[in-house]
């Protein structure tokens, strides 16, 4: 069988291959809000920046306020997020069992719309997780590191960062009882 003619490469198809892979380097670069992709994390075993998100009503809330002295889980999600649909039910049944095992944490979302009237419909068909709190302009995820929804930090008792990123339900299972349990233990990860 003869080989396929060779195409001889274009200066068109070079630019356009050329494009694409700037395309997909400054995608890559850039996570949500604009915030660079490397940007730094918060460090695991301090408190996360000091940040004021209201809920939907308008009202503030701080970390403080929302752990009220217990561990909190924070899920920051968008409503056009497809993985955050897919997550969703998975962590309302996880709190649920947590709940009913008598476990005191508490959870807040907070949706990073710049529509922030999008964010209760879209509630009310997935079930609230806890407190829910609107940033629109990102700022909080840009102040976090946080590249990617769904993403999720867990606070214990005295506000340090536990674990910051996208856990397997397993592992964040393991972390929310260990935290609930032994609340001043040092641990968790990242």
């Amino acid at each position: 069988m003869p080989n396929p003619p060779h195409v001889p490469s274009t200066p068109r198809r070079s630019h356009l291959v050329l494009l694409a892979l700037i395309a997909l380097s400054l995608a890559d670069a850039v996570g949500v809000g604009g915030a660079p992709a490397f940007a730094r994390a918060v460090e695991r075993g301090a408190p996360p920046p000091s940040i004021r998100l209201d809920d939907l009503e308008g009202h503030p809330h701080d970390w403080d306020s929302l752990r009220e002295g217990h561990p909190l889980i924070v899920v920051f999600w968008a409503t056009w997020c497809s993985n955050c649909r897919k997550e969703w039910p998975k962590l309302v049944e996880l709190r649920d069992e947590l709940e009913a095992e008598g476990l005191e944490i508490r959870w807040a979302s907070v949706a990073l719309d710049r529509d922030p009237t999008a964010v209760a419909p879209e509630l009310e068909r997935r079930g609230v997780l806890g407190s829910s709190l609107v940033d629109p302009t990102e700022a909080s995820a840009e102040a976090l590191g946080v590249r990617f929804v769904p993403h999720t930090l867990v606070l214990d008792v005295e506000g340090r960062v536990r674990f910051d990123g996208a856990p397997k339900l397993s592992k964040l299972r393991k972390l929310i009882r260990s935290l609930a349990e032994n609340p001043r233990a040092e641990g968790g990860s990242r």
